[in-house]
């Protein structure tokens, strides 16, 4: 990831070079009665779960999309379940709405410039969410597990969420493609007590929260992973955060029900 990171900041330099614009609308599913299945895992913690959305219904117009998303254990036992609702407004941005996000969220903006870094403004209930979007390279054709997927993009998101005890950063590479959304997707989670004095239980509970809207869960995080909040000689980011773990999500399979 840091490689990415370094290498985004050339790609910013030259953007203005060319100009390649896609349209954010293009990047996700609006096809009813279709299935995508998922496996994460976490990598420091070496556990999986697996990651079923169901587009249950769409308007007629295709501009906005209710999905059932289950969450299941290695055991095919269900975790949870909710809804999300995907909403492309008149002049293109998609929204989401789901438990988290009630009164929705910016996903994707309208137009997306190749290499350009983009600031997403959303709002969270402890203060304003810090969001960056660098959509930083085409991929015409990749394949995953054997699947073959055309017009994909790379898209970078770095966010800072202000919770109770803690700053929590999620890093996200992704790589989505046309009509389909998400096939592979690498996030790192880390965080930073807001205080020097914040007790290993108020750090615990603020990640553990913010963990469990991500759909991952206590069992998945890495052995020794409430070690670092008693610890003062811990590796940090440049920004003063520690890695809690690393989790890769990879698109399995499609299905449709008609």
């Amino acid at each position: 990831m840091k490689k990415i990171l370094f290498a985004l900041i050339s790609i910013a330099l030259l953007a203005g070079c060319s100009t390649t614009i896609i349209n954010g609308s293009d990047y996700i599913s609006m096809q009813p009665d279709t299935q995508y299945h998922y496996k994460r895992t976490a990598l420091k913690a070496n556990k999986s779960i697996f990651i079923d959305i169901d587009i249950e219904s769409c308007s007629n117009n295709n501009t906005k999309c209710q999905y059932f998303v289950t969450v299941k254990n290695s055991k095919d036992k269900i975790l949870e379940q909710y809804y999300e609702t995907y909403y492309v407004n008149f002049f293109g941005d998609v929204y989401l709405t789901d438990k988290v996000y009630p009164n929705s969220t910016l996903l994707l903006p309208a137009r997306i410039t190749l290499g350009q870094e983009m600031l997403l403004d959303n709002g969270d209930r402890y203060g304003a969410v810090n969001e960056k979007l660098l959509a930083y390279k085409l991929i015409p054709e990749i394949q995953i597990n054997s699947h073959k997927y055309e017009n994909c993009v790379n898209i970078l998101f770095v966010s800072t969420t202000p919770a109770e005890s803690v700053y929590l950063k999620l890093v996200t590479d992704e790589v989505t493609c046309k009509d389909i959304g998400s096939v592979q997707k690498e996030m790192q989670m880390s965080y930073k007590p807001k205080h020097a004095n914040t007790s290993a239980e108020e750090i615990s509970n603020s990640v553990m929260k913010f963990a469990a809207t991500k759909s991952i869960s206590r069992d998945m995080a890495p052995e020794g992973f409430l070690k670092p909040f008693g610890q003062k000689n811990v590796t940090t980011d440049n920004e003063g955060f520690i890695l809690i773990d690393t989790y890769l999500d990879i698109l399995e399979s499609i299905t449709h029900s008609n």
